[in-house]
Parts: C-alpha cells; structure tokens; sequence
C-alpha cells in the first residue's frame, strides 16, 4: 500500500485513543425508518469546472444497532465510487471513528475515481461508526449534478445496499467562457480587430494593444499576442485565448506626379515606387506605371495610388494632382484652301477668335503680319512659290497652352478650268473622267474634316494621263462631304473645283407597326426623308401609298411593304418594312337571348356560337344580369330588374368580346328589355250605399274614396 495515498489510523483494544474532532458543518441524516445503517450526507457540495478541488464536509456511516456493521475476521472493504464527470483529489481525507468501538483497524485509501475504507470489525458489542473527513473533490468535463454512494467493496452493512443512500450530493456549473475573433494575422496598418468575448462584462488582457474589446494592431505592433479573456458566468470564473499575429506592413512612397499638368497633355508621365514592384492605380494610368494628363481628364485632387505587397501586407501611398482646362484653339483660312496664287490675301481666323483676359493670342509663319488690333493675314506674295506653315498658339491664365498649324502652298494659276465633273455627286454614281484643257499635270483631291481642314483622300481618284490632264473621279471609294479638287501643272499653274458628295437619301417609315388584325382600317403610310425626291411603296395590301391590313389574306407570317427613293440629284435607294397580320375572329355571337323579360322569369342560359374563328381565344361577357358564377353564363331578369328604378321597363346591353391569342377582338351586342311586374293587393272592407254612393278604401295609401253605383 503506497504510504503518500493512505492515511493509516490503526486501533488496538488495549489502548484508548481519545479523538477529538471539530467539524463546523450541518450534517444531514438521510435513512429510512427500517434500515439499521444511517448515512449522514455531507449536503450539497458547489463547485466549478475545471475549478480548484472542494473539500467535502463530513459525513457519517454509523450504526443504529450494534450489530448493523458485521463481524468478520478478515479486512472490509467500503467503496464510493467518484460519480460521472467528477474525480477526487488523490491521498487526501482521513476517517474517524469513536474512542470506543470494536472497530480494530480503519484506514482511506483515496484515488481520482474512488474512495475506499478498509477496516477490521472482530466483535459486534459497540455502536461503531466512520465519519469521513477532508475529502476533495472536482469537476473535470461539464455541468453535471451527482450524488456520492456507496458503490461497492466487501463490508456487510444492515440494510445499507450499494447505491441505497445519498453520502453527498455534488453540483457543478460550468462558465462557458469564449473568445473568438475574425482573424489571427493582421498587419500593422490592418483595421482594428474585434475582441468577441462571451459572456459580455468580463476583461481582455494580453497586449497594449487592447483598448476595451479592441485589438489596435498598430499600437500593439509587430509580435504574437495571446490574448485572454476572463469572465464570470454561473458563478463560476473561466478564460479563453485567441493568439493573434501581428506582421510589419511596408513603407510605400512614390515619385514622379506634378502637382498641376493640362488636359491637353497626352505624353505619359514616368512614375517611380519604392520599393519597386508595385502597382499603380487611379485615373489617368496607363501602361502600368504611367500617368496621361489626358486621359486623367480635367479635374482637381486627382488621386494616385501605389499599393505594394510584402509578407503578406499590402501598404499604399496616394498623391494627388490637379488637371487643369487646357484651352482648344483652330486655325481657318480665309479663302478656306491649301494652294493660293501669288496675288492673293488670306484672312487668318479661328476658334476662339478673342483673348481672354490673362492669356496671350500668337499667329506666326512666313508671310504673316498681324495689326494692332490683332487681325492675322497671310500675303502669298510675301514667300512667292513655295509653303508656308501658320500657326496659332493660345496660352490662358493657368498657364496652359494649345496650337493649331496649317500648312498652305503659293503657286501661280494656270488660267484653266476642270470640266467633266457636277457640283454635286452621288456616292453610288459611277467613275467622272475630269479634264483640264490644252495642260499637263496632276490631280490632287482632298476632303475636308472639320477637325483637321482638307487632306488628301488618295482612293477618290486615279490620275491617268499627266500629258492631256486627264484624271478619274471615284465616287463609291468617297467619303460624304466637301471635296476640293486641284490640278497643278507642269508649270505650277492652278486649276480647282469643289464637289459635294452626297450619300444615298435615307427614308424612314413611321407609322407601320409590327403587327395589325385583319380588321384594322386602311391608313396612309407615313414616312421622313433627308432630302427632296420621290418616294414609292408596294407590296400586298398596298396601294398608292396607302396600306390595308384587311386586304391580306396570309395570316400570322411577315408581310413585306418595299420603298424606293430617288431624290433630285438622281440618287436613290430602296429598302423594306416588315409586319404580321393576325386575323380578326369571326363567327362571334351568341344566341338564346329574348328581346324582352319579365323581372319574375327564370335565369335564361345564354349559348355562344360554336363556329367562332380561330380557335383558342377568351370569351368574356358583360352587362347588367349577366351571371358567370357557376361556370355557365346566364341572364338572371330578377337582378337586372334591381337597376330599372322606377321604371317599369328598361333596355339593357349584352355583350360578349372574343380576343385570339394574338390580342385581335370582336364584340356581339344585343339589347334585352326587363319589364317589373305591376303590384296587386286585396284589401277587405266593409261598405255601406248612402245615396247610391259605395266607400273604398285604398290598399296602399288606406284612404277612403267614394264613387256612384
């Protein structure tokens, strides 16, 4: 028997060993009033899960007759076994017994799952009895309640069978303290992570970076915290830890953004991160590490940012920029053309043709000369043969500029004419062979872009003989526009014309929708064109620009109205226009309806046509008496008479509409008169002739009228 787990006290008969034992606990007697054995309970004995052990107050096995604890001559044992969900605290508690008593040897052994008293009981001429003292407890899992009993061994005991009597009774609570959080990495420039402790009302500590139920990883900094929770909750104190992580975010900087830039200024900016590797976002990046002004577009506080990622934290810096209004400026020319003759004066004009106040105005090029007043002209004769190139530059009070540059060319005329060619030409025409007169030279045709002036349209033409100054206009490879054709010849001489090409003239039809029933009425079909000329329709159910859904007898698949057009210039083209024509229903009626009833007749059940086309349709009927309510229709007289007021008689409309499955209705009417019934009332009464004159009296208004016999 192991020493450190047993307390041993051993009793011989010839010595007398006085015990004197304070035990300040209400013990409790738990026995019944036949047994011999009493068991006094130690009560109910509180503690905690997972707590610190409990001492159990004392409790009493004794006899109420000295022959209740059997004789034997070998050692017996007395078990209690630890009840589920607690266990003792091993090699404490000590027995106790009387000073005198036939009990020779007493002695516990205590482990975690039981309790057990071993004695020798020789003679049975005492009362004897075994007080337990010291005993621990604690509850190891969960809340549970349990009571302590004798289990086992091989003590025989009157009446005290195992598991008959109650020792103690043990109850536990568990605190069900938690803790949890939405995550355990954060970086130090992460958001603040909340503590989720439960119960509410108990403290976090860990780390100084906990303010309240908050986690402030960038107070706390880099390191592994545990952070513990503690809370009291059914009278019992428990704790729960999270670990949570801490990782150091990068330093992010930036360089390369302006504070100011204009938005007419589309050559990207080199940005440059730190550390490298980063991305870049924002309006107006492009190819990653690019800033475009241009495509930032104007606005204050532009905002760049640079976000880069290092062991798993993302750090950004931001900058701002603002885009200022850059201002537009054009260049016109007056005559508007890119060859002019030695003798002529060419205005120099454009948007915006003013300066505003603290911006500066600059028109410069060969042959320029600008008055006082800030009026531009070019003077060919300036340069004599050769290009000049003008420029108008603008520069606004923010500091931001724009320039628009037109390059023309001095040649001298060549006194010819270009002939074979209209003012105006239709893009579907076909080739227009061009001639100059008795020179030779070349065709230059250009089109005109209201953004950029005239360029060089080199597929509108072919020139094919330099010698007789012939060339070729194309028409179908043209652009719609303003075409200025020059000639120049060998000797730089210069002959020009201006051809409007024009594209085919667009109809549009406005009325047509996409579907008609077969009864709809004839209408005029209406239509917009984008210029002067003739329209024609055709197709079925057309007729002289008139179109009659009633006319097509092919239902529920396209009918094709066709349009052409021809204008003045003899351009034309054609097109269509698609509908369905559903038909109408036909057959729609129905029958067994009087002309007339009396407000007493029967309901009269109304028949509707059989023959009613096409198929598949909702029927609905209505007016005054119609009743629909037991899935038949019928003509009640009696409640259409409830509307005839004081009339006696009076018409009412039956109707019934048919729609197809298409939405194409027809109705059928008829008229039926409810006629009430005149009140009759026999009246009893008594008369008397005085004067050949008899008495009545009136059933409805009870007065008395008199009339001869």
């Amino acid at each position: 028997m192991n020493a450190q787990n047993m307390l041993k006290i051993t009793f011989y008969k010839k010595y007398t060993l006085q015990l004197i034992i304070s035990v300040c606990v209400l013990l409790l007697n738990t026995y019944s009033a036949t047994a011999q054995v009493v068991v006094t309970s130690a009560g109910t004995v509180n503690m905690c899960v997972g707590g610190a052990y409990v001492t159990i107050p004392a409790f009493k096995v004794a006899e109420k007759l000295n022959t209740d604890f059997a004789a034997s001559g070998s050692l017996q044992t007395y078990e209690l076994s630890a009840p589920s969900d607690f266990e003792f605290n091993p090699g404490t508690g000590t027995v106790a017994i009387p000073a005198t008593t036939d009990i020779s040897f007493a002695t516990l052994e205590v482990t975690a799952t039981k309790i057990t008293l071993l004695y020798f009981l020789n003679t049975t001429a005492q009362k004897d009895s075994f007080i337990f003292n010291g005993l621990q407890v604690r509850a190891v899992t969960t809340n549970s309640a349990n009571d302590l009993r004798f289990t086992g061994g091989t003590a025989s005991q009157n009446q005290n069978n195992l598991n008959q009597y109650a020792h103690a009774h043990f109850n536990s609570a568990n605190a069900n303290v938690s803790l949890s959080v939405s995550t355990n990495i954060v970086c130090t420039n992460g958001s603040d992570i909340t503590l989720n402790g439960s119960p509410s009302g108990g403290a976090y500590t860990g780390s100084t970076g906990i303010s309240g139920n908050t986690f402030k990883p960038a107070i706390a900094g880099v390191g592994s915290y545990v952070i513990t929770y503690t809370a009291t909750n059914n009278g019992c104190v428990g704790t729960d830890t999270v670990h949570i992580a801490v990782k150091e975010a990068p330093s992010v900087t930036f360089f390369g953004l302006a504070s100011t830039y204009c938005s007419n200024d589309s050559i990207d900016k080199p940005l440059t991160g730190f550390p490298a590797g980063g991305t870049f976002s924002g309006s107006g990046i492009t190819n990653s590490t690019f800033f475009n002004p241009k495509s930032a577009g104007v606005g204050n506080n532009k905002t760049i940012t640079y976000q880069y990622s290092a062991n798993g934290c993302q750090s950004s810096s931001t900058s701002q920029t603002n885009v200022l209004v850059a201002p537009s400026i054009t260049i016109s020319l007056n005559p508007d053309k890119n060859n002019f003759f030695t003798t002529d004066t060419v205005l120099i004009d454009g948007n915006p043709s003013y300066l505003s106040p603290g911006g500066t105005l600059t028109v410069t090029g060969d042959g320029v000369v600008t008055n006082v007043v800030g009026q531009s002209k070019f003077y060919p004769g300036v340069i004599g043969q050769g290009t000049s190139t003008i420029t108008r530059t603008i520069t606004t009070s923010n500091g931001c500029s724009a320039t628009a540059k037109k390059t023309v060319t001095v040649i001298s005329s060549s006194g010819g004419q270009i002939g074979g060619i209209a003012d105006t030409v239709c893009q579907s025409a076909n080739q227009i062979t061009m001639t100059v007169n008795n020179d030779q030279g070349y065709y230059y045709v250009y089109y005109y872009n209201p953004s950029f002036g005239y360029t060089l349209d080199a597929n509108a033409y072919i020139d094919t003989d330099h010698t007789n100054g012939i060339g070729v206009f194309i028409p179908t490879k043209a652009s719609i526009g303003t075409y200025l054709i020059e000639f120049i010849g060998n000797n730089f001489g210069l002959a020009y014309t201006y051809v409007q090409v024009i594209g085919p003239p667009a109809v549009t039809i406005i009325n047509i929708k996409p579907s008609y029933c077969s009864d709809a009425s004839q209408f005029a079909i209406q239509y917009t064109t984008t210029g002067n000329g003739i329209v024609a329709f055709s197709g079925n159910g057309v007729n002289n620009k008139q179109f009659n859904p009633g006319a097509i007898t092919s239902f529920n698949v396209p009918t094709v109205i066709s349009y052409t057009y021809t204008d003045v210039t003899g351009c034309n083209s054609a097109g269509t226009v698609n509908t369905t024509i559903f038909q109408a229903p036909q057959n729609v009626g129905f029958t067994n309806l009087n002309s007339s009833y009396c407000d007493k007749d029967p309901n009269s059940p109304i028949i509707v046509n059989t023959n009613i086309t096409p198929v598949g349709g909702v029927g609905i009927f209505s007016g005054i008496g119609v009743d629909t309510s037991n899935n038949t229709v019928l003509f009640n007289p009696s409640s259409a008479a409830l509307f005839n007021g004081s009339q006696s008689s009076k018409n009412y409309s039956i109707s019934f509409t048919y729609t197809t499955t298409n939405g194409c209705a027809a109705t059928s009417s008829k008229t039926v008169a409810v006629n009430k019934l005149p009140d009759v009332h026999l009246c009893l009464y008594s008369r008397t002739q005085v004067r050949n004159t008899r008495f009545f009296i009136d059933c409805n208004t009870r007065k008395i009228s008199d009339f001869l016999i």
